[in-house]
């Protein structure tokens, strides 16, 4: 792996887990053993590591998900929410979690691609979610739009409430999603 890869999966650990505000280049320097100038060199300010951060997720997920190419929805549908119950197992809240939660705080720049990312995620689910309607595998009274963002919502939500009460809802959270839309 390249120094910038490093830098920028070292990165999503530390906002993934600290959030933003809570780490600095000089942390980075010391997980992977780098000067921090080595990190300027790649990234000035910390606003272009974030920019970073969100372009190497995004593209992640479009070839994750491009790769999974899912057999049905109801396959689709729990692998989008096993992604992040995979990322809640490790201690961790997805970047859309984290970010928010710095939200008073990030560029506008940041802000605008965290919003495209978010409505990215949102038509995903909006996909899967028709589709499966009309295949007869989901029901519910909203728009797949507006499941969708319930869906996510809930998610992003039971992710940070379980980092603060160490229970087990968001498991819980995630089958109830499912339970609630899937016809059997």
């Amino acid at each position: 792996m390249e120094t910038k890869e490093k830098i920028v999966t070292e990165a999503i650990t530390f906002i993934t887990t600290r959030g933003t505000n809570a780490f600095s280049y000089k942390d980075i320097s010391k997980e992977i053993g780098i000067k921090t100038s080595s990190i300027h060199y790649y990234f000035p300010t910390k606003n272009d590591l974030i920019v970073a951060v969100l372009e190497h997720i995004i593209q992640k997920n479009k070839e994750d998900r491009k790769r999974n190419n899912y057999s049905n929805m109801k396959s689709a549908l729990r692998g989008y929410i096993d992604e992040h119950v995979l990322i809640r197992e490790q201690n961790k809240v997805s970047v859309i979690a984290a970010l928010a939660a710095d939200i008073n705080t990030l560029e506008p720049q940041i802000k605008a691609i965290l919003n495209n990312y978010i409505e990215e995620e949102i038509d995903y689910l909006a996909q899967i979610l028709n589709k499966g309607e009309k295949e007869n595998l989901f029901v519910y009274k909203a728009t797949p739009r507006i499941q969708a963002l319930m869906i996510l919502t809930n998610l992003l939500a039971i992710s940070r409430i379980s980092m603060i009460t160490k229970e087990i809802y968001f498991e819980d959270v995630a089958r109830q999603i499912i339970i609630d839309i899937e016809l059997i």
